[in-house]
């Protein structure tokens, strides 16, 4: 089995013209696996107009949403975090990447289990 090549790209039209980061045409030469925009923001509705012009952007090709929590552009407590990535789902998208899974965020995922009376399973982050 080959490994997969994903690429993390700019999140809108303009900026992948401007960064030179043309991921659709790169998803349909078959390039890249599959892409993962940046949709680190803090509007939902930003996220889900991104998300919906990415989905169409793809054409039906791999497409999983990158969410930023903790970014220069967004930060999210846990609960927003997993508001975006039940939008992401409904949109369409194939999955959710999480940008900057810090020993903060894996705490609050921690807390966040057993506060709901689940046992969390060992979440390790690499050193």
């Amino acid at each position: 089995m080959r490994p997969l090549l994903s690429v993390a790209g700019t999140p809108r039209e303009q900026e992948m013209r401007y960064f030179s980061q043309p991921w659709d045409g790169w998803l349909r030469s078959g390039i890249v696996d599959f892409m993962v925009p940046m949709n680190y923001t803090e509007s939902d509705s930003e996220f889900v107009y991104w998300g919906e012009q990415q989905l169409e952007m793809a054409e039906g090709r791999p497409l999983s949403c990158g969410i930023g929590p903790f970014s220069t552009r967004s930060t999210l407590t846990l609960s927003e975090t997993e508001h975006q990535e039940a939008l992401a789902e409904e949109m369409g998208f194939d999955g959710w990447v999480i940008f900057h899974l810090s020993d903060v965020f894996i705490e609050r995922l921690r807390e966040t289990a057993q506060s709901r009376g689940s046992r969390p399973h060992p979440i390790r982050s690499r050193q």
